[in-house]
């Protein structure tokens, strides 16, 4: 048998075991206890998971279906003791109250589950309810428990991102505001838009935040400023792209009060400015609802200026949009204000028209609202009944635990016998995982021994053109600093970690090696931040040198003018970098001069790197990372960007 296979086979014949035990277990309390007669009958339906995932997505078309496959998903998940499952059904049905406004009974169920993640220390379920929790109290006006829920998710934030942390912040603060503490609410969130790394979507609710509490103060001009920050964030494609994606109706939001207010104070060129500029980036971004707000705005301005055959293409296309985006308000205020254009060109005829239409979408906005109270009230009825189902549920499981209870000494004792398994078990998994590591140990010795070759191959091609041109002086001076630069290299290829020190010589031989051969052809620069420490830290050996070559070797070289090579080691908060940064030709051109031979040969070096990398990771659990970018100037390659992640763990091995 394989020495590998062995163990494989040992931990079936204990699944074996384990599964006779868990037979003993089940066939006992099934003769202890009968299964409730109701669990029975929906036996069929499947797992309760099964169940609530249907529920979930039942919610909003069919409600009172998704109420009874919710409640039914709680019944089977306490009859199982699935807790996870039991408050995520808690959760469903908290939403099902909450989507029809019934905030309180909503509470007792969010409140439920909260405190059931929390007992069990599910973290993301109790984030998940605390969140549905706080809404729904301050749907209540509830505000001082929603402050007293923020004040303990601070106390615990120890565990959160920073993200979670300054949005928990924001949060109290617009509580506070809500609850009459204006002031207080400003304060914070003036400290809070000061801080550092806080996510553009969340400045957006901060700045937007503030331009309502200052007009709310009368305080125009900073009101105007907060909101006009808002649009001040929008500089890089990364932001914009960020906030389309999270907080694009904060943004566009922000983009109408600075329109009103500029309107207000007559700032019509400022306001066609700002609002052209909108109009721009979300054409660029395809960003409909931007677009649509910028239009409107624009329009708006012509209003104003009583230059009503300009403002009509704005407020049609504004109505246009909003109409193929589904906003019926945003619909109905851009069709109101193009019967006002209409109106002011006494085009009665084309007013009357548009007018209709803004008559049609006002009607349907009465009737849904009225259907929406009609069903909500259906539905609380329907609900009433499946809360009786639940409390019938819940008496019902306490009888079950009773009758339980008696088992106890049985389940202590067999639970002995599967901790005497599990010990087992885990001591073979750790076998295994040690013969796992000792092959990655091998595989890494291999990996590197393929390494040293490969290099003095390269070097050696390096000498040999030397000869080939008779340049006996270069050749011996050549020879003589490789050898420096082998004993350097042969000292360390025993090793998976080496002093960053004794690497950063080794690479700068390496480079003065290079740079004789190729002297026309690049200048090189090797700088290390002060703030590095060489002699207290460690990395891999020969895991730059690849990429360096690489750089010299496929785009320094072919470059007709003379290049530039730089590689830099510097630190941030959680890991070192190094950067090997060259002008030259790029990838792509690079390939292209490459020859039918060159093309179907792999870099031995950066092959070996990456798979080096990998094993080293896994080997000890670091994450370690390379990335390349080819780098742009004016549209055109201007060389490559090679940026290598040290995690501080790698350091002081």
């Amino acid at each position: 048998m394989h020495p590998f296979l062995e163990p494989i086979f040992v931990l079936q014949s204990m699944q074996k075991t384990s599964f006779i035990l868990l037979f003993l277990i089940s066939f006992q309390a099934f003769s202890q206890s009968k299964t409730d007669d109701k669990t029975n009958e929906l036996a069929h339906l499947g797992v309760p998971i099964d169940l609530l995932n249907q529920a979930n997505k039942l919610a909003k078309s069919n409600p009172q279906k998704s109420m009874q496959l919710a409640s039914t998903a709680l019944e089977r998940s306490i009859s199982n003791k699935d807790k996870t499952t039991e408050y995520f059904a808690y959760i469903t049905l908290g939403s099902l109250y909450y989507n029809i406004e019934n905030y309180s009974k909503a509470s007792e169920y969010f409140t439920k589950a909260n405190a059931g993640f929390n007992a069990i220390k599910d973290e993301k379920g109790r984030k998940y309810s605390e969140k549905y929790l706080t809404l729904c109290l301050e749907k209540q006006k509830k505000y001082s428990e929603v402050l007293k829920m923020n004040e303990a998710t601070l106390k615990r934030s120890s565990n959160s991102s920073q993200g979670e942390i300054n949005k928990t912040k924001y949060n109290k603060a617009r509580i506070k505001s809500k609850a009459g503490k204006t002031d207080e609410a400003i304060d914070e969130l003036e400290s809070l838009s000061q801080e550092d790394k806080i996510a553009p979507d969340t400045k957006i609710d901060i700045y937007n935040e503030l331009g309502e509490l200052y007009q709310s103060k009368s305080d125009t001009v900073k009101a105007y400023n907060a909101w006009y920050k808002v649009l001040e964030l929008d500089h890089s494609p990364e932001i914009r792209q960020s906030i389309s994606q999270t907080n694009k109706e904060g943004y566009i939001d922000a983009a109408n009060k600075v329109s009103d207010m500029n309107l207000k104070g007559n700032r019509v060129a400022e306001n066609f400015a700002i609002q052209n500029q909108l109009l721009t980036d979300g054409l660029k971004s395809k960003n409909l609802d931007l677009i649509q707000s910028a239009n409107f705005n624009i329009g708006s301005t012509y209003l104003q200026q009583k230059k009503e055959v300009k403002a009509i293409p704005y407020f049609s296309e504004s109505a246009k949009l909003a109409k193929k985006t589904g906003n019926k308000m945003e619909e109905q205020k851009s069709i109101k204000a193009l019967a006002t254009a209409y109106e002011n060109l006494g085009q009665f005829d084309n007013a009357l028209k548009v007018y209709k239409r803004y008559i049609q979408i006002s009607d349907s906005f009465k009737s849904i609202s009225a259907q929406s109270n009609e069903a909500n009230l259906a539905l609380n009825t329907e609900f009433i009944k499946q809360e009786q189902r639940i409390k019938g549920l819940m008496q019902s499981q306490k009888e079950k635990e009773l009758r339980l209870s008696k088992q106890k000494n049985l389940v202590w004792t067999l639970s002995a016998i599967l901790i005497v398994f599990a010990m087992l078990t885990w001591a073979l998994f750790r076998n295994i995982e040690q013969k796992k590591k000792a092959n990655m140990v091998i595989k890494l010795q291999s990996l590197r021994t393929q390494m040293n070759p490969h290099f003095i191959f390269n070097s050696l091609n390096s000498v040999n053109n030397f000869i080939a041109k008779n340049d006996e002086r270069s050749a011996n001076k050549y020879i003589s600093d490789f050898s420096k630069l082998m004993r350097t290299v042969l000292k360390n290829s025993d090793q998976d970690f080496v002093g960053l020190d004794s690497e950063i010589e080794t690479l700068k031989i390496y480079l003065e090696l290079e740079h004789f051969r190729f002297g026309d052809k690049f200048d090189y620069s090797l700088i290390v931040d002060p703030n590095v420490e060489p002699e207290n830290v460690q990395i891999p050996p020969m895991l730059i040198q690849p990429y360096i070559e690489n750089a010299i070797w496929h785009g320094l070289r072919y470059k007709d003018e003379k290049g530039q090579l730089d590689v830099k080691f510097f630190l941030n908060t959680t890991k070192l970098y190094c950067t090997v940064a060259d002008n030259g030709i790029g990838r792509e051109k690079s390939s292209a001069l490459k020859t039918k031979h060159q093309k179907s040969y792999q870099s031995t070096g950066i092959k070996n790197t990456k798979e080096r990398i990998e094993l080293l990771n896994k080997l000890h659990r670091t994450s370690l990372g390379i990335s390349i970018t080819d780098l742009e100037e004016n549209g055109a390659p201007s060389g490559t960007l090679v940026k290598i992640s040290l995690p501080y763990i790698m350091q002081n091995v």
